[in-house]
């Protein structure tokens, strides 16, 4: 559920006025009926079907789609997933933007992401 709650993890620059479009969750490890927006029965996914774990790891792909009204003003965004994930220590980040790529570590003091 704090998953699916994306503009509460992620915070675009205020001016750019996004709202939250869409999240698509995929992992082997998990229910796919825990994955689906509704609730109901998950569609599943080539990418979760091939990752067959037998070492009690297992990945979680998780994507968040922005709508932004004024995307020329989309200069960052705030990655506040530490608060509602205490165990995560870190993010590596990474930015693909027109004209520049950059990367950062994100932890719980430092969150803002700028390109």
């Amino acid at each position: 559920a704090k998953l699916r709650q994306g503009e509460r993890l992620f915070v675009p620059t205020g001016a750019a006025r996004c709202r939250l479009a869409e999240v698509v969750i995929e992992s082997p490890a998990l229910d796919p009926a825990l994955l689906s927006e509704a609730g109901g029965a998950g569609r599943p996914t080539p990418r979760a079907a091939s990752q067959d774990h037998d070492d009690g790891h297992a990945d979680l792909v998780a994507q968040y789609r922005f709508v932004c009204d004024r995307p020329a003003a989309l200069t960052g965004m705030e990655a506040r997933l530490a608060e509602q994930f205490k165990g995560l220590r870190r993010i590596d980040a990474q930015v693909v933007a027109p004209g520049k790529q950059s990367a950062a570590r994100l932890t719980a003091r430092a969150r803002a992401l700028s390109w």
